[in-house]
């Protein structure tokens, strides 16, 4: 319960995000917590909240569902790995105004966002469709007075929910925002030749440097590439 004490943060988004938006969730904890000890909150459903929490707990960063059940249904299943390491977790918390047993509907997820949203004195949307669940989070948020920042990207092809709340004044967080200073993050279409008989040679030579850990394919046509030998092999020399 003391997570609970932390700044917090939630974390909304599609159950069915790009492979781009996944990147940007999996470096959002870490890029949060490195100036202040924040903790985050989401709604424990497949897609961005899954990820979000399992990037969150990876790195050793508070993390709280707020399950649309009671605490005995784990709900989604397919997130019961999630749930263990939440319960196995000194940084985990599950909350939830359910009661053990209570008959659920439509209407329970929905309503359990406002208490996402209402522990937290930020929302970030990750990725949404216009018609998106997870914009009446965002409805709540504005309820609540809480600041709003949206995850955007060229490559996004259903973030429309996310691109309205950017022509209404949310905070645009980009991939360069989340990059660190030791890798950085970059898209084919940077690298496309004015020539194309050049494409294989391109094509030819990203396979290589990968092979030798220099870049890495994260998929949406986004590569990373390390800076540091020590990045390159994910310990110290």
């Amino acid at each position: 319960m003391d997570l609970l004490q932390y700044d917090l943060v939630s974390v909304v988004g599609t159950r069915k995000p790009s492979s781009t938006s996944l990147l940007a969730t999996n470096l959002l904890p870490e890029f949060l917590s490195k100036s202040r000890n924040l903790g985050i909150v989401s709604g424990v459903a497949m897609g961005i909240d899954r990820a979000v929490m399992l990037a969150a707990l990876e790195s050793n960063v508070p993390t709280i569902g707020v399950m649309g059940t009671g605490i005995e249904k784990e709900y989604p299943y397919q997130n019961r790995d999630l749930y263990q390491k939440i319960k196995t977790s000194p940084n985990g918390l599950l909350i939830t105004e359910m009661r053990i047993g209570e008959v659920i509907g439509k209407w329970s997820f929905p309503r359990r966002n406002r208490i996402i949203t209402g522990i937290s004195r930020l929302l970030v949307m990750m990725e949404a469709p216009l018609k998106s669940g997870a914009m009446s989070s965002v409805a709540h948020a504005l309820e609540q007075g809480r600041e709003i920042m949206v995850f955007d990207d060229p490559s996004l092809l259903y973030n429309d929910g996310g691109r309205k709340l950017l022509e209404d004044g949310a905070t645009r967080l980009t991939l360069t925002d989340l990059q660190s200073t030791s890798e950085a993050f970059f898209h084919i279409s940077e690298l496309i030749p004015t020539n194309f008989r050049d494409m294989p040679s391109l094509f030819s030579s990203l396979s290589q440097l990968e092979n030798e850990g220099l870049f890495q394919n994260v998929g949406g046509g986004y590569y990373r590439k390390f800076a540091t030998e020590t990045q390159r092999h994910g310990g110290s020399l």
